[in-house]
């Protein structure tokens, strides 16, 4: 039986849609419960670090009036390479920046390397195509691409540092595709390229639109409204008039309370 028609067959047969759907409702179960781990670790990592005042009886004590955290305005303390060494504190504080940085940017290449290569088997698994080193170390570079937006908005590369990084991406892909050219002789070079281009071009498109400092002010203007709205609307059932004078858009009639 040839590929041609045993993809014929998984698609009008209905087991491409019910693939689909499988995997749709296990990657959501998956979902949820890589959240309840994450929330969990998160939780217990902060009562690590700081121990919770309500728990501990400290006597009786005054009431304090209302604190208000959005009434006192949010500071910002930079520490430099050039303060840092002007104080020991200030040092050690930047060099733990600094190393977290790196650290939360290797486990980002690593998670990231491990995604591309889940998707290289992936994917010469559902083409049946046989295994090759060289065919799965181009598929998983392929695949890797991301790895790179990862690491820029981790650590925040300067532009002469996007360029190396790309440079050195690029270098790694032109030996690997050299090598893979190299075994297949009949393989044209202009399908290596249009591959990358399927798999990375329109997503690193739509993921630099969104990375546009105007998009995500606006995205994140409608957020604030939405949450604000949101507030209103809670508070509407107790308060209408007042919560609605907030959003500026008090009505001009007066209500009455009805006897």
């Amino acid at each position: 039986m040839s590929r041609r028609f045993d993809a014929l067959t998984v698609a009008l047969t209905g087991q491409l849609s019910f693939i689909l759907i499988v995997s749709a409702v296990l990657a959501l179960a998956a979902s949820f419960l890589l959240l309840h781990f994450y929330r969990r670790a998160v939780v217990k990592s902060m009562r690590r670090r700081s121990r919770s005042e309500i728990l501990e009886p400290k006597g009786f004590l005054p009431r304090e009036s209302e604190h208000k955290p959005n009434d006192a305005p949010l500071n910002f303390s930079f520490v430099t390479r050039a303060a840092a060494r002007a104080s020991r504190d200030a040092a050690a504080l930047y060099r733990s920046a600094n190393r977290r940085r790196w650290l939360i940017a290797f486990v980002h290449t690593v998670a990231g390397c491990c995604f591309a290569a889940a998707m290289s088997a992936a994917f010469l698994s559902a083409g049946k195509l046989a295994f090759s080193p060289f065919r799965f170390m181009f598929l998983t570079w392929v695949n890797a691409w991301p790895v790179l937006m990862a690491i820029d908005l981790a650590i925040g590369l300067s532009r002469r540092g996007k360029l190396v990084e790309a440079l050195v991406y690029f270098l790694i892909g032109s030996v690997i595709g050299t090598i893979v050219l190299a075994k297949n002789p009949g393989l044209p070079v202009g399908q290596l390229l249009y591959l990358w281009l399927e798999f990375n071009a329109v997503p690193t498109i739509l993921l630099l639109i969104f990375l546009n400092r105007r998009i995500r002010a606006f995205i994140r203007n409608v957020g604030r409204r939405k949450i604000e709205f949101d507030r209103a609307d809670r508070q509407c059932s107790a308060q209408p008039i007042r919560a609605l004078s907030k959003l500026g858009r008090a009505p001009t009639m007066t209500l009455h309370p009805a006897h």
